[in-house]
């Protein structure tokens, strides 16, 4: 089973190498371009990967970070690498990582779209625990199953549809980022934000909300809190007429934050605060009811897998009888 292996930022390219290797059969994971060498190598060599997608660097603010002396040494510590394929972010009239071919020579050669048929199990992605108690621990997520998952999330409990455009800050090496991409999976239209959410300002992503006509618009927590702490007035700076959903996680959203959301970005968004990890945790929100502050607005729907029991021929010399 094919490993593809993603070192890059949160930009179209990503997502379209993303959607290309699950119509492969091969199994995705990606770390973002902040991440360290130590932290990429022991996650990517647990799915021993044989293609590395890679940036040459990234920005974040105002600052432009190389990050060629990693992938050198990221690279040097995947023997079961047979490519390495480079977008040139920070330069694109040069390119900096040797023997590697670039992102215009891999998609320059036109291909009939085709899906290799995979059991439901197959494996789609990896995602990986923080690290803190030893290596990143691999969580797998297989084809049917977190499609089945997505599905359920963005239809019933986001009611995300074709008419929506779907947005949350997050950067390739968090769940949020695979959790977003899968919006397209009910035909609604994604938004990619790359770099810092404060620059120039905080008020960044209230712009891009106004810009891009976002429907639903999901942040972290400490973000929003930090826009109450700021005195931001998002409801006031921008037109925010279309934004009908508002998505918080990373971590508990206090009281305090939902007081905020309703008096300063929207009295009539519809807030939902919920979990987010490796696990891909099912969040406990329904778009028909209301929202109430520190609480969750109904049970998670959930999928509930039965086996059925099957006899097994007892050998002679058995006492009882089996069942599995």
């Amino acid at each position: 089973m094919t490993g593809v292996a993603a070192y890059l930022p949160n930009v179209p390219e990503a997502a379209i190498a993303f959607l290309a290797t699950a119509s492969l059969g091969a199994i995705w994971a990606s770390c973002a371009p902040e991440f360290g060498t130590r932290s990429v190598v022991d996650r990517f060599s647990q799915i021993e990967p044989k293609v590395l997608l890679t940036i040459d660097g990234y920005r974040y603010g105002n600052r432009e970070v190389d990050r060629t002396d990693e992938v050198a040494a990221i690279r040097a510590s995947l023997p079961s690498l047979v490519a390495t394929v480079v977008l040139p972010y920070l330069d694109s009239s040069s390119v900096r990582v040797p023997q590697a071919m670039t992102w215009a020579e891999l998609i320059s050669q036109p291909a009939e779209l085709a899906f290799e048929p995979v059991p439901f199990d197959q494996p789609l992605f990896v995602l990986y625990s923080s690290g803190t108690t030893g290596l990143p621990k691999p969580i797998v997520h297989g084809h049917g199953g977190i499609l089945l998952e997505h599905l359920k999330i963005h239809a019933l409990h986001h009611d995300l549809g074709p008419t929506d455009r779907f947005f949350w800050f997050s950067t390739t090496g968090w769940m949020m980022w695979n959790y977003l991409v899968s919006g397209l999976a009910v035909d609604a239209t994604i938004v990619l934000y790359d770099g810092s959410p404060a620059h120039p300002d905080l008020g960044a992503l209230w712009r891009l909300a106004e810009e891009e006509g976002v429907t639903y618009f999901g942040t972290s927590a400490p973000y929003l809190m930090a826009c109450r702490k700021d005195g931001l007035r998002p409801g006031e700076m921008v037109d925010l007429s279309r934004l009908r959903s508002l998505g918080s996680t990373g971590a508990p959203l206090p009281v305090e934050g939902f007081r905020y959301v309703y008096e300063a970005i929207s009295a009539s968004v519809h807030l939902q605060s919920v979990p987010a990890g490796p696990m891909c945790a099912p969040p406990s929100w329904a778009p028909r009811r209301s929202c109430r502050s520190g609480r969750a607005s109904c049970r998670a729907v959930t999928w509930v897998a039965r086996s059925r029991p099957s006899r097994l021929q007892a050998s002679p010399s058995s006492a009882s009888r089996g069942s599995s």
